[in-house]
């Protein structure tokens, strides 16, 4: 996969494209098995906390909501 956006721009892709496992290896989710990846020239496997410094991911399940009370 070679994917390069634009910042403040919204992308969308066909259903079973690969979206949610890309965000998920993206983001440190998902541990990557092989292969290489850098973001804002921050390396996937060395500059994780950078990465996430920079970025933001809303997950597609409730994780949190068992957990928060009112």
């Amino acid at each position: 996969l070679s994917l390069s956006l634009c910042t403040r721009t919204h992308t969308t892709c066909d259903q079973g494209a690969g979206k949610s496992t890309t965000i998920n290896l993206l983001s440190g989710m998902t541990d990557a098995t092989s292969g290489t990846a850098a973001m804002y020239g921050n390396d996937l496997h060395a500059d994780m906390a950078a990465i996430r410094q920079m970025t933001g991911v809303w997950p597609q399940q409730n994780i949190l909501f068992d957990l928060l009370t009112v």
